[in-house]
């Protein structure tokens, strides 16, 4: 994922045991129970900052 998903409401982390982040997963299947209409990243149409996070333009 790039830099871009890290403040998106549809990111989250996954931990594999040992405690350290390793990767972020795009959950918006999950969230909006379809799928994205585009890929992840800067080219990401339906990015919607996380609760709590502001975008500094």
């Amino acid at each position: 994922m790039d830099e871009k998903c890290d403040g998106c409401r549809f990111s989250i982390p996954v931990y594999m045991g040992d405690g350290e982040e390793l990767l972020r997963a795009c959950v918006y299947i999950l969230r909006t129970g379809h799928r994205r209409p585009c890929p992840p990243g800067e080219q990401c149409r339906v990015f919607e900052p996380a609760e709590g996070k502001e975008i500094l333009v």
